[in-house]
């Protein structure tokens, strides 16, 4: 009949734990990166649809404030100004991981510093022409006298190149083209084009002005955030000298100064490109005038099919009693290099922390698995060693009163076969309370007091003394000391220490007990040397006979268990003439 295997539980392996571990951290990174895309995503959008909104309702205060107060001959020169310079967008993401003394961190997306990143703004007359737009020019706002009231040409003068037609104006465009090309907007580095003045040729009766002396400079700007203070340090990296010679009917040639000062005039308060490039507008084929009838704002978001996203607004307005259309569009890519630049560094971040965490895992996870193991093995090591060794005395009683019931002994051998098998029941039942006890062990907390430990060991070993006198073992006691630890605990130690030692000592063999303050060292002579490095375990014994009943293998387990809960150690050794138990505290 074949021996039915005991039933095991699967273990987890180490390379299962790691896979469960890497494949929770792959969906917590998956998922984080969704979330974190479609925040950057949703954030982009509710930007661009309030500077929509922001910018229309701008545009309409301030083309409110001009009309009555500005010539109505150069009310669409203000338009247009206002279109060029103060149609604000940019869309601005923070970076929460960051260091907080990094004020440049987060990402800025700004019109023609970032990529497919454009802002449009045109004024649509009813025959569907542009009265006005933000498209690319050289403006320049100029003052020519201190009172407001009396300086009739004050205001913004334009230098178009498709008006003008004009050679040198157009190189002057193409060489603000090659410089700008250097300018970059980043976290802790500004780089751009400067202007500056000195006389220009202007032509009063239709606002335009041409360039006579002046320069255009790229200058990188470096930001020092590391300080309370913000600093920054200015670089020229190219320069663009303007001179330009020219004899034009209408235009006169005028010194300027530049600045807020009082004391000299003519002077100017801006001179700059800006605006968008006609490719740009070319992009719409719908900038055309609509039905002025509904009176309510149109447009709203788009995806066109380079990938970039478009967020319009389409108002009715009127200007001098004409209407006309108010059209602004808000173009940016949220494919952005910035923002994916951004998310990657989130993802990054959020996968080594992670990571940390699935390797503090996988370690406690491993640690609990081997503690749990290892005492399910105990345990199991537990109940076959008890079984093994209830069954050598069972078997005996079992013969012992077959022969008794056989009715064939002599009044001998029935007295001698019942103490047999008293001595058999008396030996299952010290096994079975010390494995009862090696269980209330685990776990017990213990109540420390101060002990003297040398009145408690010779009590131990007085109970010994017969034993000790009829196999004429000498016993010495050294030393003394007081220890902090569980009376009860401290007696399961003494009496399974002294109890190890008597019954594996030799006839005419010595036991040496040595005290300090720190430790107890009990040495027993041996006849030979026995392996120590399984005899803590429950139900090893130290020789290869098993079937014995001088000793049931857990004196040592229970000395070892009642140790550790008094935060004690016990190290065993032996040689081939001592065996030696150190019990340190």
């Amino acid at each position: 009949m074949k021996r039915r295997k005991s039933y095991q539980p699967k273990r987890e392996r180490l390379w299962q734990v790691i896979a469960k571990a890497l494949c929770v951290s792959l969906v917590l990174v998956l998922a984080f990166a969704w979330v974190t895309r479609e925040y950057l995503y949703q954030s982009c959008r509710q930007q661009a649809r309030e500077q929509i909104r922001e910018n229309t309702a701008r545009m309409q205060q301030y083309i409110s404030q001009i009309q009555g107060k500005t010539d109505p001959k150069w009310q669409m020169q203000e338009i247009r100004a206002k279109l060029l310079l103060w149609n604000y967008y940019g869309l601005y993401l923070e970076d929460p991981t960051a260091p907080e003394s990094d004020h440049s961190s987060g990402v800025q997306i700004i019109p023609n510093y970032s990529e497919n990143c454009h802002a449009v703004g045109a004024l649509i007359a009813e025959d569907n022409t542009i009265a006005a737009s933000n498209q690319q020019t050289l403006a320049i706002m100029l003052l020519f006298q201190k009172d407001k009231s009396t300086d009739k040409d004050r205001g913004f003068y334009f230098c178009d190149a498709d008006a003008l037609n004009l050679p040198e104006v157009d190189q002057l465009y193409q060489d603000f083209r090659e410089l700008s090309g250097q300018e970059e907007w980043g976290r802790d580095t500004e780089c751009y084009v400067q202007t500056g003045l000195t006389s220009i040729y202007v032509n009063r009766e239709t606002r335009t002005f041409i360039p006579h002396e002046g320069y255009m400079q790229v200058e990188k700007t470096k930001y020092d955030n590391s300080h309370l203070v913000e600093t920054s340090q200015a670089e020229t990296l190219d320069r663009r000298d303007i001179r330009i010679d020219l004899e034009l009917p209408g235009y006169e040639l005028l010194e300027l100064t530049r600045g807020f000062s009082d004391d000299a005039y003519p002077k100017y308060m801006l001179f700059t490109f800006s605006g968008e490039e006609q490719a740009e507008f070319d992009r719409y084929d719908d900038l055309v005038f609509q039905n002025t009838e509904s009176g309510w704002t149109s447009g709203g978001f788009c995806g066109l099919d380079d990938g970039t996203e478009l967020y319009s607004s389409s108002t009715p307005l009127y200007v001098d009693g004409k209407p006309y259309f108010l059209e602004l569009r808000f173009r940016f890519n949220p494919d952005d290099p910035q923002i994916l630049a951004l998310w990657r560094r989130w993802i990054l971040l959020f996968t080594g922390a992670v990571l940390i965490v699935a390797a503090l895992w996988v370690w406690r996870r491993q640690t609990l698995n081997r503690a749990r193991y290892a005492f399910e093995d105990m345990r199991r090591d537990l109940t076959d060693h008890l079984a093994h060794d209830i069954k050598t005395p069972l078997t005996a009683i079992g013969g012992y009163a077959e022969n008794i019931l056989d009715g064939r002994l002599s009044g001998d051998e029935h007295d001698r076969y019942l103490r047999a098998i008293l001595d058999n029941v008396a030996f299952t039942d010290s096994l079975i309370s010390r494995t009862l006890e090696l269980n209330r062990t685990d776990g017990k907390p213990a109540k420390r007091e101060k002990l003297a430990v040398k009145p408690m060991l010779e009590d131990t070993l007085r109970k010994y003394a017969p034993l000790l006198e009829e196999k004429r073992i000498e016993c010495t006691v050294s030393g003394d000391a007081e220890w902090l630890c569980d009376r009860t605990g401290l007696e399961t130690i003494l009496e399974n220490l002294i109890s190890n030692a008597v019954k594996y000592t030799p006839e005419g063999g010595s036991i040496d007990a040595k005290l300090t303050k720190t430790r107890l060292t009990v040495t027993n002579t041996v006849m030979e040397q026995i392996p120590v490095k399984d005899l803590k375990t429950p139900f090893v014994r130290g020789d290869a006979a098993r079937s014995n009943t001088e000793g049931c293998g857990l004196g040592l387990s229970l000395a070892d268990h009642a140790a550790a809960a008094n935060g004690m150690t016990l190290r065993l050794s032996c040689t081939d003439k001592a065996f030696s138990a150190v019990l340190a505290t």
